[in-house]
């Protein structure tokens, strides 16, 4: 069974009345901070208890996070994949996925930054309203700062921050979520109580997210997302109205710039907004 029909089959496992965020408000309109801190807001429950179980997420699309009737964000329920690198590692969703689902050095570990990265890359992609580019594309080319473009809606502070989790070294990303979190401006309890959770590696391991799957293995596949990203920027003309950019280099890196006096700023004004 290739990746692509096992993950189909997971995505049958989520609730048939919440809508993924390709079909959803939030894509179809303007984004500002306050949509932001809601999505991070009510997803961190799910990411913390995956954390404390040694797995991530690591599968963050427009067609695999979700709103509810009711406007609540959530992930794929009773889903996580494994932060133990596999042979032949690989991304289901490459556009979405830091560099270290994509490779097997050892030296690029699998963890909370690579969430980090991916939540990251959905929200630019929210913001910007166009597809993202893949990490490794981005090795050859790197994307614009978010920083750098205007009349987007949101803070220039804030989308330093959104930078900051999407930088393609994890040296220079965030380190985990509820630092990613806490600068956006919300506040995240960093244990849950937690009911396990089934595991379903990239590559070489088994998916288990439900009696349907148990025990299927995945192998190396297709870009399941493919057909999605291709059709994104055609979503209401959007790409005849991107923000213009600014391509004046910041004088100091992001990383630096939180980490260093500003951060204190930052948190004696409690949050961002």
């Amino acid at each position: 069974m290739s990746i692509n029909t096992q993950f189909e089959e997971i995505l049958k496992t989520v609730n048939p009345l919440w809508q993924p965020l390709k079909e959803a408000d939030i894509w179809k309109n303007p984004v500002n901070i306050e949509n932001i801190q809601d999505l991070v807001s009510d997803i961190s429950g799910e990411l913390v208890a995956l954390y404390q179980q040694h797995k991530i997420y690591g599968v963050w699309s427009l067609d695999t996070v979700f709103v509810d009737k009711l406007g609540r964000y959530h992930l794929i329920p009773n889903f996580g994949i494994s932060d133990v690198k596999t042979p032949n590692q690989t991304a289901i969703y490459p556009d979405y996925a830091a560099f270290e689902l994509m490779t097997d050095d050892a030296a690029w570990q699998i963890n909370q930054q690579t969430d980090v990265y991916g939540l990251g890359m959905l929200i630019r992609t929210l913001i910007l309203k166009t597809p993202p580019q893949s990490a490794i594309d981005r090795l050859l080319q790197d994307q614009p700062r978010l920083s750098q473009f205007k009349e987007v809606g949101i803070n220039r502070q804030t989308l330093r921050v959104i930078d900051m989790a999407t930088g393609i070294e994890q040296a220079n990303r965030l380190d985990t979520f509820a630092e990613f979190a806490d600068l956006l401006g919300v506040e995240v309890e960093e244990t849950v109580k937690v009911k396990s959770t089934n595991v379903a590696a990239v590559s070489g391991a088994t998916i288990a997210t439900g009696a349907a799957i148990a025990g299927a293995t995945i192998a190396t596949g297709t870009n399941t997302s493919e057909n999605t990203e291709n059709s994104i920027a055609d979503t209401a003309g959007i790409e005849n109205s991107l923000p213009k950019v600014d391509v004046s280099e910041p004088t100091v890196s992001e990383k630096d710039f939180y980490h260093g006096i500003e951060t204190k700023q930052l948190n004696d004004d409690k949050k961002i907004c």
